[in-house]
């Protein structure tokens, strides 16, 4: 692994802040959109956890786990986006940041890895990228108007 594998981490950090600060805020945004306010967390530990378990030569199928959850947060902002016709806080990283970087990974994974290591892998991503959901969905407050 080189050290573009930090840019998981260093992007994040954006993607949050992005979130955090931009327009209406993702918590506000979510509480208009779907009537809950869903927390901004930083999973910022597990994150850098994965990239220092790749570097000591952890499961391959890690990084195309990384990269389907870091492409399907990205695009998640953007379908939203359409589907409101209102900024969802975390566009902005989300397109040029983490779909990129997430598709990267793909990528790159796809010829280094036999094809059923990296289909664990992007299978991975996706259940993880579910659980999030569900979990935010789990300790998000219903919004008041």
């Amino acid at each position: 692994m080189g050290f573009w594998i930090w840019f998981f981490p260093a992007t994040y950090l954006l993607h949050i802040l992005e979130e955090s600060f931009a327009g209406e805020r993702f918590y506000n945004w979510t509480g208009r959109v779907i009537g809950r306010r869903i927390p901004v967390r930083t999973f910022m530990a597990m994150m850098i956890a994965a990239v220092f378990t790749l570097q000591a030569g952890g499961p391959p199928w890690l990084l195309p786990a990384l990269g389907t959850i870091t492409a399907a947060n990205g695009l998640g902002h953007q379908a939203g986006t359409l589907a409101t016709r209102s900024y969802s806080p975390g566009l902005f990283t989300g397109l040029l940041l983490w779909t990129p970087l997430g598709l990267a990974a793909l990528q790159l994974s796809r010829p280094a890895l036999p094809a059923p290591v990296w289909g664990l892998g992007l299978a991975a991503g996706l259940i993880v990228s579910g659980v999030v959901v569900g979990l935010a969905f789990a300790v998000s407050r219903k919004a008041t108007t």
